[in-house]
């Protein structure tokens, strides 16, 4: 069975050492503003969801099968988010 040798292939140094500090400064922020577009992200969903009362629309006939679970589904909801559901 023959042996396999694998390498790590490296690339080449750009010539240009401008360019060279471009990808350093690239690859050194990229990730702090990674890590600071979730950590506002998540700041701005700690708010209170829904603040308004959520209107759920059946396009069926009222009284038909579609309409009472979605009554169902509106009541459970409007307990568990502790806002009006309609």
């Amino acid at each position: 069975m023959p042996a396999y040798d694998f390498k790590i292939q490296q690339f080449p140094a750009p010539d240009n050492p401008e360019e060279d500090r471009l990808v350093r400064c690239f690859f050194y922020t990229a990730p702090l503003v990674c890590a600071s577009t979730i950590f506002v992200a998540s700041i701005a969903r700690a708010e209170n969801y829904p603040a308004r009362p959520v209107r759920v629309i059946i396009p069926f006939a009222a009284g038909g099968t579609f309409d009472l679970v979605g009554r169902v589904v509106a009541q459970k909801l409007s307990e568990l988010w502790g806002q009006q559901v309609v």
